[in-house]
């Protein structure tokens, strides 16, 4: 396997945790400062059961959205920063549509319950989600491309 398929496979394996490390310390930090006094294990306990849903969907949407993106984007030698961060924001705008349909009522708000946003904040969080994921898909599978080392 060529060293350049390995940082791909690589930067598959790792992007998608950005979303739930990013989600997670969201999560955290939102459960400290908006909640009355806790305890630290239910806080924990608490940011580990909803990052136990978001990591599996966050692969998900990397395979299902951003797998046929990036091929496209190299099929067409178009892998820049940019596209890959707009795909990205398109497709964590997609998952969050894709759950509001598929969930029952009221189960996608349990997501988000901490926030006490409506569906565009929401989106808009969903999205940047994405971002996070095509950024460190970007610096760790595609840069080396442009600094000329094989």
């Amino acid at each position: 396997m060529k060293r350049e398929d390995l940082r791909l496979l690589l930067a598959i394996v790792i992007a998608p945790l950005a979303a739930s490390i990013l989600f997670s310390s969201g999560l955290f930090a939102a459960l400290i400062f908006l909640e009355p006094p806790r305890s630290l294990g239910d806080i924990v306990g608490k940011v580990m059961h909803l990052t136990l849903l978001e990591i599996p969907a966050s692969y998900m949407a990397t395979i299902v959205l951003g797998a046929p993106y990036f091929l496209l984007l190299k099929r067409c030698n178009q892998l820049t920063l940019v596209r890959l961060v707009a795909g990205g924001a398109l497709g964590g705008i997609l998952l969050y549509v894709g759950l509001v349909v598929v969930l029952p009522s009221g189960k996608i708000q349990a997501l988000f319950w901490w926030a006490g946003l409506g569906m565009v904040e929401e989106s808009i969080i969903s999205g940047v989600l994405g971002i996070s994921v095509a950024v460190v898909f970007y610096f760790v599978g595609i840069t080396h491309r442009s600094r000329g080392t094989r």
